[in-house]
């Protein structure tokens, strides 16, 4: 089953990296689409590409899936 992501969180560590989501994109092999749905919270990326993620944006998997959402100002639970 997929975690549940931060879209906020996917967004900032995106943009501190620098790249932009047609960029990031192509460095894990989706679409930009795939990637603004992530960012807007519609769907969340599978745990294939949860970790793609954190590769390429250098950073646990952890800083996806926990803390408080800037954009929806909702938080999610630290996994147990």
């Amino acid at each position: 089953m997929a975690r549940r992501i931060n879209p906020g969180k996917l967004r900032e560590l995106r943009k501190a990296k620098g790249l932009s989501a047609t960029e990031l994109a192509r460095a894990i092999d989706v679409s930009e689409v795939t990637v603004r749905t992530w960012e807007a919270g519609r769907y969340n990326p599978s745990p294939r590409n949860l970790s793609r993620l954190a590769e390429v944006l250098g950073t646990p998997v952890e800083n996806f899936t926990t803390g408080r959402c800037p954009a929806c100002g909702r938080t999610l639970p630290e996994e147990s």
